[in-house]
């Protein structure tokens, strides 16, 4: 939840609070600037999988809690959306502490 404060703006006192700095405080929340969130993303992804998944995979991106991941074949995309999701995701779970990643999905390369 982000917290409403109030900005004054030399003799003006607003209610509203700049965009950007919204933007800082939920980065800063969730573990730095973008680029840190996501080497901390694909960091999660290469420690929760085995590294045959992770050297088939790519980590696209996190988006409103989604996980998206590009997989090299199609069959292991059956695999891992079938078999393997549920304990994929309850592993990034306990290693992240929170839910940063609340589900994942997966993408055939080249198809997304």
């Amino acid at each position: 939840m982000i917290k409403r404060s109030r900005v004054e703006f030399g003799d003006v006192e607003s209610r509203f609070v700049r965009l950007g700095e919204v933007l800082r405080q939920e980065l800063k929340r969730l573990g730095g600037q973008p680029k840190s969130r996501r080497r901390l993303v694909e960091r999660l992804w290469t420690e929760s999988v085995e590294p045959e998944v992770s050297r088939a995979t790519r980590v696209l991106g996190l988006r409103a809690g989604i996980l998206r991941v590009e997989v090299d074949s199609a069959a292991l995309l059956s695999e891992l959306a079938a078999y393997e999701k549920n304990a994929i995701c309850e592993r990034i779970r306990k290693a992240q502490g929170g839910g940063i990643v609340k589900d994942v999905r997966f993408y055939l390369k080249g198809k997304h």
